[in-house]
């Protein structure tokens, strides 16, 4: 699958590097749009698309066209409908997301917890409002996303595009306020898993995690945050353990934690830059 995308992909780097300059830079920005807004469908769908406006375009240039003047100035409703009408079709099914999200808000939840103190805690109704709180948080995010998106490649006026995100940055805040606050009033019944048993069933999740995410690049960005946060969860455990009252070595596990989510940004830097 990925030889497939790189495969579009070169390809696509090719025509446009026939093109005249102001030709390649507007394609690149509907190329952005496109690729970041169609996150729920098929990449190689998308990359077919991609590569044949591509080629359209190329062709357009040599009967005298610029690219403005062939997709228009403003080509958010263009590119939406070349989507649409070329059937892109759906990366997961409906019920397939629905299963999925609830397995990494989950996930998370578990990583969370066990880098506090590198025990396995279930709390039923923590989880339960987790995945009410990642839903609400997953509306809000959607309902800005796309506009966001095609603000920061398309609309030559940023400054919406920056107020946009900041309004999202605020209400995902205000979300994590409110929900810590619920979760300090309502506490429902804990389960605390012996110290052996939480090493065993954290170090299988973790390698069931990874396994997962070594599965597809675009993935692999969070292989160090998983690794990171079970290390933490390790550091903890072995510091409450042996009652270590070091003032450095008590924040270990926050370090590592840092540090993981350092490597992470700087991966998907990287990623998306390369």
């Amino acid at each position: 699958m990925e030889e497939i995308i790189k495969s579009y992909y070169t390809e696509t780097k090719k025509v446009l590097d026939s093109l005249s300059q102001s030709n390649r830079e507007y394609f690149e920005k509907v190329e952005d749009y496109m690729i970041f807004s169609g996150i729920f469908y098929d990449e190689i769908s998308l990359r077919k698309v991609i590569l044949q406006m591509a080629l359209d375009l190329k062709d357009a240039e040599q009967d005298g066209l610029t690219a403005v003047e062939y997709f228009g100035d403003n080509p958010k409703k263009m590119v939406d409908n070349v989507i649409r009408e070329a059937k892109v079709d759906t990366r997961i099914s409906q019920i397939s997301l629905f299963t999925i999200f609830i397995g990494v808000i989950c996930y998370c939840h578990f990583l969370s917890d066990f880098s506090s103190d590198g025990l396995v805690t279930i709390n039923v109704f923590e989880y339960l409002s987790s995945v009410v709180f990642g839903f609400v948080v997953m509306a809000v995010f959607l309902t800005f996303y796309k506009q966001s998106i095609y603000g920061l490649t398309l609309r030559k006026d940023k400054l919406g595009s920056y107020l946009t995100i900041i309004v999202i940055a605020a209400l995902i805040i205000a979300l994590v306020y409110l929900f810590d606050r619920f979760r300090m009033v309502f506490v429902g019944p804990i389960y605390t898993f012996s110290t052996l048993v939480s090493i065993v069933i954290a170090s299988i999740l973790v390698i069931g995690g990874l396994f997962l995410v070594t599965r597809r690049k675009l993935f692999r960005v969070f292989i160090p945050v998983i690794v990171g946060y079970f290390l933490a969860g390790i550091l903890a455990l072995v510091i409450n353990t042996a009652g270590i009252q070091h003032n450095v070595l008590q924040f270990a596990p926050i370090i590592v934690i840092c540090l993981s989510l350092l490597v992470f940004l700087i991966m998907s830097r990287l990623l998306i830059f390369k």
